[in-house]
């Protein structure tokens, strides 16, 4: 859940080889404002649960990377390269992957 209620708009175009992702509102958190709002906690687009609690808790420790696939803010266009990262994992830019 957002302040305002506001939703995370994004479109995508997938082929067999590539998946493009559009975020419009990139200045917003896709998992929902870190900051509890209304009841619900932090995230509150991400349900609540033992995994949850245990990402936020070590967010600083070893579980960074999966912290920030998670919860960070994206950029506004995620370009993935399927062939090579199925997971989508990793975003390219311009200069290659990130």
């Amino acid at each position: 859940m957002r302040q305002g209620d506001l939703s995370y708009p994004a479109r995508a175009i997938r082929t067999t080889e590539w998946l493009y992702i559009r975020n419009l509102r990139p200045d917003l958190w896709p998992a929902g404002d870190p900051e509890k709002w209304k009841a619900v906690g932090s995230f509150g687009d991400v349900d609540g649960g033992p995994s949850k609690e245990q990402l936020i808790a070590r967010r600083d420790q070893d579980l960074e990377r999966f912290f920030r696939l998670a919860f960070e803010k994206r950029p506004a266009a995620e370009l993935y390269d399927l062939a090579r990262d199925p997971c989508s994992w990793r975003t390219w830019r311009r200069s290659g992957p990130r």
